[in-house]
């Protein structure tokens, strides 16, 4: 007689990427078809792991209404860089969690440039972000922030800006390893 398996499996889904519309790009959100959300347990705001070539992650929102009957996943630029795929690729996406991280350092994405600024700026810019060791992110200077996104998803939006344009850092260390989040309790360094 065979043994029942007891463990919960993971979902994951194999969804096409396509561009996620600008005025969202740098923010970490991705957008899927409402039934694989539904079929995943996802809500909008929740955590996503998202494997191209690397792994990265982003916030679950909803479709556009022109994407409904589509099988895609939206992903900005920085998204499909830090997956090492393009638009048309396919991924695989599962639900993820988001460990508060006890330190994440910063660094230029570029040679030659040093930045200066606050620590906190750049965790009031990134707080509640899922973020992943080895992701570049982007730190805006005004945030546009749409009203049609859902009010708890909205409010992970009002932080302070960091620059008066963007600027691209990669994360270049997390503790733990994994999927963290900034809180308040993480320390944040911007390496030279």
């Amino acid at each position: 007689m065979a043994e029942t398996d007891t463990l919960e499996r993971t979902k994951t889904r194999r969804l096409q990427v396509a561009n996620l519309a600008p005025g969202e790009g740098g923010m970490g959100f991705a957008r899927l078809p409402v039934p694989v959300m539904q079929e995943m347990g996802l809500k909008e705001g929740d955590v996503i792991e998202i494997a191209g070539k690397r792994t990265t992650t982003a916030r679950a929102l909803r479709p556009y209404d022109a994407d409904v009957a589509l099988e895609i996943i939206r992903l900005d630029g920085l998204q499909r860089s830090n997956a090492r795929v393009g638009s048309g690729d396919y991924v695989e996406v599962k639900k993820a969690v988001s460990k508060p991280a006890t330190r994440v350092a910063f660094a230029p994405a570029q040679d030659n440039i040093r930045l200066q600024g606050s620590s906190e700026a750049l965790k009031r810019s990134f707080a509640g972000r899922p973020i992943v060791e080895g992701d570049v992110v982007a730190a805006h200077g005004q945030q546009r922030v749409n009203t049609e996104l859902p009010e708890h998803v909205r409010q992970l939006l009002n932080a302070p800006a960091f620059a008066l344009q963007e600027v691209r850092l990669p994360i270049v260390a997390t503790t733990p390893k994994g999927i963290v989040h900034i809180d308040a309790k993480t320390q944040v360094e911007l390496l030279p």
